[in-house]
């Protein structure tokens, strides 16, 4: 049993005629852009690993909430700019440009937790919403990190990693909680 296999047994099940393995192998083979009938492969998630996947998103929003909206208060050592914008924006208008990014990543990403967890509400926003939530989630990484490396945590690296997972599983499977 390949690991495609497994994966597929473990999280989900297949819909497309054939084997996954065959499906694998022709896929790479087929690299020319061309769309044909054998390479129709689609999760169909199973619910818990669905249910999963939407509170830990929500938990990831929740904090971006949370922590955004009081920055820079949590972080002590952060120096009151940005290592990306240096002089451009500073202070005040830093803060709050920083505070705004955090809030709307994270609206966006408890959304999508809910199009996820109960896709009947949000049908087929979970995507564009997963993809709003990581993009924005980045950025406010990237303007609020002031160049400390003994601060990247802090300042919000692990959460930039989550957003970029979020990101990369939107555009690489993108009909994965279609029904």
């Amino acid at each position: 049993m390949s690991p495609a296999s497994l994966m597929l047994g473990l999280f989900g099940s297949r819909t497309c005629r054939g084997n996954v393995d065959s499906w694998l192998q022709h896929s790479s083979a087929n690299n020319d852009g061309e769309s044909d009938e054998c390479c129709c492969l689609r999760w169909d998630m199973t619910p818990w690993m669905q249910y999963l996947i939407a509170f830990f998103l929500l938990c990831h929003g929740f904090v971006y909430v949370r922590i955004g909206s009081m920055l820079p208060e949590p972080v002590k050592g952060w120096n009151g700019g940005s290592w990306l914008l240096s002089d451009v924006i500073t202070n005040r208008q830093l803060t709050t440009m920083v505070i705004w990014l955090h809030v709307i990543a994270g609206i966006a990403t408890l959304a999508c937790a809910v199009a996820i967890g109960m896709p009947s509400l949000l049908p087929g926003w979970w995507r564009p919403l997963a993809i709003a939530g990581g993009v924005f989630g980045i950025v406010a990484f990237a303007v609020f990190w002031d160049g400390q490396t003994g601060l990247l945590l802090e300042e919000g690296g692990l959460g930039a990693l989550m957003s970029l997972l979020v990101l990369v599983g939107a555009v690489a499977f993108p009909a994965v909680f279609d029904r």
